[in-house]
């Protein structure tokens, strides 16, 4: 019984996101803009939080090596904690594109689901 919940919560992922799919090409239905409007809300509620802890980490570890006397190795982490924060904030603005592996079509992709349900940014 305990695995039933997350069964369910992904099973509700691929399902809205198969609805979402189907109704491309058509008028949004208010159902459909509620979804993408929670969607968007989870989205940048996960996205920016991760990009605060990424880029969290970035400062920290600068106020370790400024203030605290850490080795300047600990600053080799900045290559790591900085460009995945970006990452996570990218996501939280835009979303995904279509593609996969090609961050240009997010900015696009993201415009015209403003305009189709109505998003402010």
């Amino acid at each position: 019984m305990d695995i039933l919940i997350p069964l369910v919560f992904v099973a509700a992922l691929f399902g809205v996101h198969f609805y979402f799919q189907s109704r491309r090409h058509k008028q949004p239905s208010r159902l459909e803009r509620f979804f993408a409007g929670l969607w968007l809300l989870i989205r940048r509620v996960a996205c920016f939080g991760m990009a605060l802890i990424f880029c969290g980490g970035g400062v920290y570890a600068v106020y370790q090596v400024a203030f605290e006397a850490a080795p300047l190795s600990t600053l080799f982490w900045l290559g790591f904690w900085l460009p995945i924060g970006y990452i996570f904030f990218h996501w939280g603005v835009y979303g995904r594109g279509y593609k996969q592996y090609d961050f240009l079509d997010d900015k696009p992709v993201h415009e015209g689901r403003k305009k189709r349900y109505g998003w402010r940014w």
